[in-house]
């Protein structure tokens, strides 16, 4: 009976462990993440929307996740501040907010019939506390990718891998890379994924600008990672104008307030995006390294008690 408890005692500790390490990151959760305003004139959002500011979209229908599926307790759109809208369409899920409510027509719940699907409000200082810690979680690996060694390189407009990690990580400049009418194309040799940190501050794309599909194409194939796999890092940018780009991969920029672009083929991470487009539901297949506990002396002899303890039990039933 003793060993029984023990037993279950170890596995449950064991799969908590698990469940930690094999957490996934905020950027495969969510489709959209912005730590201010969603000011919207157009288009849906693929996946879950998590906003740290308010969603402006009067006069508009703004449409959140057609691509989800209705999960209990399970909020597929979060607004920390205020609902603004004239209608709003939830496709699955749950919308949760922390300050005002100001919908002037209706709420169309189109997995409607379950009891899962509503729109609740929610304590405002709980919904921050939360939402800082997923900031927090963002900034750091924002930071970690920014602080990798480069090893590939851009040269004109291909950006090439030949060595043999699981990670090319390109260093590049917002002004190289994004050059006019630049057709960029990506050979990533051996990589499983790749993170492109890209500087400036202010970045401005310039027209004509276009991925191909020669490394490039939203799924992964010959040749191809798939945009779930791809990762542009802005980390020093206080403001990106996407312009007519159809972005792949996930966009990872907090700092910076966002506009244009033709589609986001992947998750997007920033300050605040306006603008009327699509954010399309391929998340960043990543997991972030785990940092080894520190185990105090306390847990130390918690764990040298239990041990003992088995050792105890597992001889008394050889008796």
């Amino acid at each position: 009976m003793y060993f029984a408890k023990l037993s279950r005692f170890t596995l449950v500790t064991f799969s908590l462990a698990l469940s930690v390490a094999s957490q996934a990151s905020v950027l495969s959760d969510y489709n959209l993440i912005l730590t201010g305003d969603y000011n919207y004139q157009g288009g849906e959002v693929e996946g879950r929307t998590l906003l740290g500011g308010n969603l402006n979209a009067a006069g508009h229908s703004p449409t959140f996740a057609t691509r989800e599926t209705t999960v209990i307790n399970k909020d597929t759109v979060t607004v920390v501040g205020d609902v603004n809208a004239t209608n709003i369409n939830l496709n699955a899920g749950s919308l949760s907010y922390g300050g005002s409510y100001n919908v002037n027509g209706n709420v169309n719940l189109n997995g409607g019939g379950s009891a899962v699907q509503s729109i609740s409000a929610k304590n405002q200082l709980d919904m921050q506390a939360i939402f800082a810690a997923v900031e927090a979680e963002l900034r750091a690996d924002s930071a970690y990718f920014a602080g990798l060694t480069s090893n590939a390189v851009l040269s004109g407009s291909h950006l090439s891998y030949a060595g043999s990690d699981s990670v090319a990580v390109f260093d590049v400049d917002f002004s190289s890379i994004f050059a006019q009418n630049n057709s960029l194309s990506l050979d990533a040799g051996l990589a499983e994924t790749v993170i492109i940190n890209v500087s400036g501050s202010i970045v401005d794309i310039a027209g004509g600008v276009n991925l191909t599909g020669n490394g490039f194409a939203i799924d992964a194939g010959l040749g191809n990672l798939g945009a779930e796999n791809i990762l542009w890092n802005f980390y020093e940018a206080e403001s990106i104008n996407f312009n007519n780009l159809a972005t792949v991969g996930s966009v990872l920029a907090l700092d910076a307030d966002i506009t244009g672009g033709a589609v986001f083929d992947g998750s997007v991470a920033a300050k605040s995006y306006t603008g009327g487009r699509e954010f399309h539901s391929h998340g960043f297949d990543w997991t972030p390294p785990q940092v080894p506990a520190v185990v105090s002396e306390s847990s130390s002899f918690m764990l040298f008690i239990l041990g003992l303890a088995l050792v105890i039990v597992s001889r008394r039933r050889r008796i």
